[in-house]
């Protein structure tokens, strides 16, 4: 995502991690990674939980991205993630749906 960030945010779209650790890991994961979008800690995996990612891999969430519009609706969820060209579907899918 890092390298596609400013066609992300030419189609209006903010990128968010999130994961299950707390602060100072997701901190540093960040920087090991040097990641320039912001990345949100859920260590009680409340978010997880309302998107049913839980429950896999070792009790650990599983991977997904999700499109969500400025009223908070999922547009559209990739609960099937492919580490290599990711980014590039989600950023087209997100240049359909909000144009690009």
């Amino acid at each position: 995502f890092n390298d596609l960030l400013t066609s992300f945010s030419q189609v209006g779209v903010q990128v968010i991690g999130i994961g299950i650790d707390r602060p100072g890991l997701i901190d540093g994961m960040a920087a090991s990674h040097d990641l320039r979008f912001p990345l949100a800690s859920d260590p009680e995996r409340t978010v997880c939980l309302a998107f049913g990612l839980v429950g896999t891999r070792r009790g650990r969430p599983r991977a997904a991205t999700y499109l969500i519009d400025g009223s908070g609706l999922v547009r559209r969820a990739f609960t099937s993630v492919a580490p290599y060209g990711h980014a590039r579907d989600v950023l087209n899918e997100a240049e359909v749906l909000w144009g690009g």
